[in-house]
């Protein structure tokens, strides 16, 4: 024989139209629900018992409570956004006072040399005879210029001519 009864089922323990919807493992507590949708819980760590009335039906969020949180929230956002602003005023400080220590180093050129623009249609080697030296010598002075690449603006140095 087994040792399952009826009495152990809800419906042979609970009162009429009563029904067990849930269990809270925190509180160690079941819930109930009745005939008129009102919920009940029972004693902690009792699976039946004395039942106590919990709370109404449930009901949805009302719009007044969802207005609500949207005004928490906002208020959240109120408290966080100045510690936003004032880490984006420290990087930008930073950043900028790096920016400025680390920007561009003038272009100078060696003793015996002098700077010149590159205009639109030179070549290394029309530079290199208008100032009365050879190719190779303006090679020597701007180590690693390609001659095949050298554009508008940019500036190189140029032996003195002798």
């Amino acid at each position: 024989m087994s040792r399952w009864s009826p009495e152990d089922s809800d419906e042979g323990r609970l009162p009429e139209g009563m029904q067990r919807v849930g269990y809270d493992a925190d509180t160690q507590k079941y819930s109930y629900r009745d005939q008129d949708g009102s919920y009940w819980e029972g004693a902690p760590g009792a699976r039946y018992g004395v039942l106590h009335r919990s709370g109404s039906s449930y009901q949805p969020m009302a719009i007044a409570n969802e207005q609500n949180i949207h005004k928490a929230d906002n208020a959240a956002w109120r408290y966080i956004l100045p510690f936003f602003l004032l880490i984006s005023v420290v990087l930008f400080a930073l950043f900028r006072f790096l920016g400025s220590a680390a920007g561009p180093t003038p272009f100078v050129c060696p003793e015996n040399s002098v700077r010149y623009p590159v205009k639109v249609g030179d070549s290394c080697w029309a530079i290199a005879n208008s100032h009365g030296v050879k190719v190779a010598d303006l090679m020597r002075l701007n180590y690693g210029m390609d001659c095949s690449l050298l554009k508008a603006g940019r500036e190189i140095c140029v032996p003195a001519s002798e």
